[in-house]
């Protein structure tokens, strides 16, 4: 058997990060889902994962992860 690779592509991608933090003392997680569409960030509260406004709600911690907080 012969096999020759032409070329190989990645044509969709999708990647989920959680980041369990202590903010002003107070336990919180969020997520930064991400992929070839865009990118949605969410926010644990009370056990459920909403949308986070993150214009408006933890601006510094929102910085801190697109500046590679690990």
């Amino acid at each position: 058997m012969d096999i020759e690779v032409e070329d190989v592509n990645e044509v969709w991608w999708a990647s989920t990060k959680q980041y369990d933090l202590i903010v002003d003392g107070k336990k919180m997680s969020f997520r930064w889902a991400e992929n070839p569409k865009g990118s949605d960030f969410y926010i644990e509260i009370d056990g459920q994962w909403d949308g986070w406004d993150t214009d408006e709600e933890y601006t510094e911690v929102y910085d801190a992860i697109m500046e590679g907080l690990d």
